[in-house]
């Protein structure tokens, strides 16, 4: 996870690797303003298909090999005292 520059203000990042043929796993990356939540979905992944979400960025398809997908946060680094980034992986 790290701090990124976008063309609409910095934003944390997250690079994190998909492969299709996982097709029994749900990942979803989660923002929050404090580690107690309130937890928003930023991008989700449901048993093996591409992510999509609000924070998608790149990086995933349905074809398959391992991608390497990008995922950022909706708020900006300026607009919020403090963000945090966490990864839910559930079969």
């Amino acid at each position: 996870m790290t701090l990124h520059p976008y063309a609409d203000g910095e934003r944390l990042r997250i690079l994190l690797p998909r492969d299709p043929a996982h097709n029994d796993v749900t990942v979803k990356v989660r923002a929050a303003p404090s580690p107690e939540g309130p937890w928003t979905d930023l991008a989700v992944s449901t048993l093996g298909a591409p992510f999509a979400g609000p924070g998608y960025v790149g990086g995933d398809d349905a074809m398959p090999g391992l991608k390497t997908v990008e995922v950022r946060d909706v708020v900006n680094r300026a607009d919020a005292p403090a963000r945090f980034l966490k990864v839910e992986v559930s079969l």
